[in-house]
């Protein structure tokens, strides 16, 4: 009988990876997404994603710059393995705080006319579980189909976000690392409020 329990969640563990999965975004859309590492039965190591693109993006004003904020529910996030994200969901806290926010630091107008054109870092406050925390992303920016489509990633860990990555039987069936990658796509023309 244990032998056969055994079997089973091999069998069902394997039925259900997808290895090495990589983060693609759809053409023309804004999107965020994680991307972290598992180890499930011991051996059999993947990377699952999950992708959010009903977000919301602005970019307010002032008299001394800009800064941008990012609002993204929580409930939108999408691995394709409803348990798992419904486990994302209760790991993010989305009973506290149902989006999570990232608003950057203030930008000063002679910043943003020498990063504007350039590969820069984007520094501010990511606030999940009404708790902030400090990230930053590694931007760039490209043209499509004439239109700008800025791209970021920062590498962080479960740990600094206040979370414990999360394990199934005591790690023996699934065990997910410390380090989670956040990755973006913003379509220049879906940010409200962008500085000609």
């Amino acid at each position: 009988m244990k032998n056969i329990l055994i079997y089973t969640i091999l069998f069902l563990g394997f039925i259900n990876s997808v290895s090495g999965e990589e983060i693609s975004f759809p053409k023309g859309q804004s999107c965020v997404a994680w991307k972290t590492d598992k180890t499930l039965i011991v051996v059999n190591k993947q990377s699952p994603v999950g992708l959010n693109c009903k977000i919301e993006l602005k970019i307010e004003q002032s008299k001394l710059g800009y800064k941008f904020e990012g609002k993204f529910p929580i409930s939108n996030f999408n691995s394709n393995q409803e348990m798992r994200d419904n486990e994302v969901r209760k790991l993010l806290d989305e009973e506290i705080q149902p989006n999570l926010i990232f608003i950057s630091n203030l930008i000063s107008y002679s910043e943003w006319t020498q990063k504007k054109n350039t590969n820069f870092e984007l520094k501010g406050i990511f606030r999940k579980g009404n708790r902030d925390f400090n990230l930053t992303f590694q931007v760039s920016k490209e043209i499509q189909n004439g239109t700008g489509v800025w791209k970021g990633m920062t590498k962080t860990k479960f740990s600094e976000l206040g979370m414990i990555p999360p394990k199934v039987a005591f790690g023996i069936v699934t065990s997910v690392n410390d380090d989670l990658e956040l990755h973006f796509q913003f379509i220049e023309t879906h940010i409200q409020g962008f500085p000609k």
